[in-house]
């Protein structure tokens, strides 16, 4: 039941993703970004930018990104941008690119950087996203590197948890 609830909710997100990326003009960056921000349960991301950031500079600031992050396939020049505004890092930022097109990009958060060692950094989020590409690839798969990154993310996980809770 909360698997399909998750599932639901992100489909939702991408569903927000797409119609931003194609230029709908019923969904703005704001509007996305927020979104995302309650997705990945970063309500205190969202605060922290609009306290740092006039709206409109931070509407420019994600425009001027995500119309870099579609166009690019240098997937480090795509988060880069995103990293450099004030409070998403690439946590946030990688969660940001994943809505906006989930068969290119996939999250890199804490859990897949201490479970599996991918560098919390661009360098390391486009090395991530490579091995993702050629994991598919290589095994025929037909998922969106998105849905792989999920199903990594909850085997991650577990492995996470059991390190923090043994006794030191």
């Amino acid at each position: 039941m909360l698997a399909q609830q998750e599932f639901e909710g992100t489909r939702r997100i991408e569903n927000i993703g797409a119609t931003f990326l194609n230029n709908n003009p019923t969904m703005n960056s704001l509007d996305f970004s927020q979104a995302v921000c309650e997705w990945g349960k970063g309500p205190r991301v969202w605060s922290y930018l609009t306290r740092h950031y006039r709206l409109p500079d931070l509407e420019q600031a994600l425009d001027d990104w995500l119309a870099i992050a579609a166009a690019t396939d240098d997937v480090a020049s795509a988060i880069a941008p995103g990293v450099a505004i004030k409070g998403l890092g690439v946590s946030f930022a990688s969660k940001h690119l994943r809505m906006l097109d989930p068969y290119r990009y996939a999250v890199l958060d804490e859990v897949i950087s201490e479970g599996l060692g991918f560098a919390m950094n661009p360098t390391g989020y486009a090395l991530f996203l490579r091995c993702l590409h050629e994991f598919l690839a290589r095994h025929g798969l037909p998922y969106s590197v998105a849905t792989l990154e999920s199903g990594l993310f909850y085997l991650a996980r577990q492995q996470v948890r059991a390190r923090h809770d043994q006794p030191a």
